[in-house]
């Protein structure tokens, strides 16, 4: 492994470490406008090319793309995804 992709992987690795926290603040405040529930599941991940995030199993559509919305605000995710 070259050292550039060494210090790309680390690099990614730091800034996954850095979005955690975000990622807990949004799930712990975010609650459906339409069925006032909480329960949002959300997936991280990183590779040698970016962070992702997955956003999954909200009770609505519409919860899942405010959560993915509020995601993509922090500016921490390279890519989020919204799976139905």
């Amino acid at each position: 492994m070259a050292f550039k992709e060494e210090f790309d992987s680390f690099h990614y690795e730091i800034a996954l470490a850095a979005a955690i926290p975000y990622v807990k603040d949004i799930k712990a405040t975010s609650i459906c406008p339409v069925h006032h529930k909480k329960r949002i599941s959300i997936n991280y991940d990183n590779d040698d090319t970016g962070i992702y995030a997955y956003v999954s199993k909200g009770c609505c559509p519409e919860f899942r793309r405010l959560v993915a919305d509020a995601l993509r605000k922090t500016e921490r995710f390279d890519i989020v995804y919204i799976e139905e």
